[in-house]
């Protein structure tokens, strides 16, 4: 078993400051890159990890959602507090940086960042230049230098549609929001949209009356989904399921539905995304695929602290499962 002496021996630090290093010990002088050899040293002679207190003061958190979009979904506020959770549980000390300009000099002040949200491609270019380790949620930029996490949205997707299919469902439709580009300043199609039209297509059962998509993921955005959808349906030529790309689209959604006295399950059945629904109308609740958001953030907190100790060259890509929570608006 390796020990601090041995430590010391191929370091050339004394055990002591070496114990102290590890115990994080706030009154130790020591050079940086004095640190790194230590580090180092304990790395490659195999120390385990969990008896050191490593201690990161320069992490940048930029969380490009803004205040008012945060509190208006459940699902960004979980995020938002899980990372913090977490990264408190590695002795990082998060710096958040909310949607805006990033400016070089600034940068280069921080070690390592996690990222939430859209960037701009000159946002992203940035981050490149000035930072060795980094880690995306909810995002696929730069794969081959910085660790991605994000939920395995075509799974989910093709998982959804394999359930209605199995009911013998042919008439299936799909809402949702849209990718807002930070570049061309428009909506695009939002990558579950587009898992859903290549894998409803492969069964030819595609059919463009059906899907609805275009806004925020918002309860504004379902109910003026849901009336689109009404409104370009002829003799109530009604979905016999409908995938919603998230819960709170759902709840607008069922709004509208029960003000048209739609019969959920019974006259159509819906599955939705992210189990994140609190406030539902009418007694039903949602089934749902729970995002495991508390595992996204303990992945990316992991993943930082890991190129932060080891070193590591090359990126890792990580997908995180999801469990489907029944409720009553399908029935498997």
């Amino acid at each position: 078993m390796v020990t601090l002496n041995d430590i010391a021996k191929a370091s050339g630090f004394s055990p002591a400051t070496i114990s102290r290093l590890f115990k994080n010990d706030a009154t130790l002088s020591i050079r940086p890159q004095s640190k790194q050899i230590i580090f180092d040293t304990a790395l490659k002679l195999g120390y385990p990890l969990e008896k050191i207190q490593f201690a990161f003061d320069k992490i940048l958190f930029l969380y490009w959602i803004s205040e008012n979009d945060e509190q208006q979904d459940e699902y960004f506020q979980e995020m938002h507090q899980q990372l913090n959770y977490f990264a408190k549980n590695r002795h990082f000390s998060l710096t958040i940086m909310r949607k805006g300009r990033l400016d070089g000099e600034i940068l280069s002040t921080y070690d390592a960042f996690i990222a939430v949200g859209s960037f701009s491609m000159k946002d992203l270019q940035l981050l490149e230049t000035h930072f060795e380790h980094g880690v995306f949620v909810e995002a696929q930029h730069f794969q081959n230098k910085f660790d991605t996490v994000n939920p395995d949205l075509e799974y989910i997707t093709k998982k959804a549609i394999r359930l209605f299919l199995d009911k013998g469902y042919r008439k299936i439709g799909f809402i949702g929001g849209s990718y807002f580009s930070p570049d061309l300043s428009i909506e695009s199609r939002d990558i579950r949209e587009s898992y859903f039209r290549h894998y409803l297509a492969s069964y030819n059962l595609l059919q463009e009356r059906y899907i609805h998509t275009g806004g925020k993921f918002s309860i504004e955005t379902g109910i003026k989904l849901a009336h689109a959808m009404l409104a370009n349906l002829i003799n109530d030529d009604l979905p016999q399921a409908i995938l919603i790309a998230s819960d709170t689209i759902a709840l607008g959604v069922l709004e509208v539905f029960d003000q048209h006295h739609i019969q959920i399950p019974e006259q159509m059945e819906i599955i939705s995304i992210n189990n994140k629904a609190t406030a539902q109308p009418c007694s039903l609740t949602l089934t749902s695929f729970a995002i495991d958001i508390p595992e996204i953030a303990r992945t990316a907190i992991n993943l930082l602290y890991e190129q932060l100790t080891t070193h590591r060259r090359v990126s890792k890509n990580v997908l995180i499962g999801s469990r489907l929570s029944e409720g009553d608006s399908f029935h498997e």
